[in-house]
């Protein structure tokens, strides 16, 4: 977990519910976020994080697995996530282009994005699954931290609450490095692959720095 609070906390625990329930397509659902270079024109949809250090600067990808213990393991609808981020610089400010991908069952209705210091800036996506069975809210907390030039420590915190009370939760880790332009294009045949486009990220969502 990343240290949050729960944000459906005091609910009893989805092991609680059926088994047949569990399988269904109310299982948290893990989104992709994927971005690449922003070509000529798209720098108004660039969202400006003035406190993120430079090392963030360059194309990020690679995977999160997921943590699951053996009871959670039913709940798992994909073991690892393809995910890639575009971290750019205007003069000596870092900027992020980037858009969310997932099952359009499950529609985004709130997105966040902070810088919690120079090295480390974090992702929430909120989403709804109205057509399951019970219906689910869901929030799903991203954490991206510099640990050195090459590399970034990902994990990623789901938190499903079910409509009839109950509720469970999933974690997945990665390590993402600066990708090459072979590998950024085979990780956006990859996120396409797994999900389609729900929203982007830009300058027009407000940023809680």
């Amino acid at each position: 977990m990343l240290g949050h609070e729960r944000p459906w906390a005091g609910k009893k625990s989805a092991s609680s519910v059926d088994s047949n329930i569990l399988a269904t397509a109310s299982s948290p659902q893990p989104h992709s976020w994927h971005a690449s270079a922003p070509g000529p024109g798209a720098m108004t949809d660039l969202m400006y994080l003035p406190k993120a250090d430079v090392g963030f600067v360059g194309n990020w990808g690679g995977h999160v697995r997921v943590q699951a213990t053996p009871e959670n393991q039913g709940n798992v609808v994909m073991p690892v996530v393809p995910m890639s981020y575009y971290f750019g610089d205007q003069n000596g400010t870092v900027f992020l282009k980037t858009s969310v991908y997932g099952n359009p069952k499950w529609p985004v209705v709130k997105t966040g994005v902070k810088v919690l210091n120079p090295s480390s800036v974090e992702f929430k996506v909120d989403s709804i699954c109205s057509s399951c069975t019970p219906s689910v809210r869901q929030q799903e907390i991203t954490r991206l931290t510099l640990v050195d030039k090459q590399h970034l420590n990902a994990h990623c915190y789901i938190y499903a609450a079910f409509s009839d009370g109950s509720h469970t939760e999933l974690t997945y880790e990665g390590t993402l490095h600066l990708l090459t332009p072979d590998e950024l294009a085979a990780i956006d045949r990859e996120v396409t692959q797994n999900g389609k486009l729900l929203t982007q990220i830009n300058s027009k969502i407000p940023v809680n720095n």
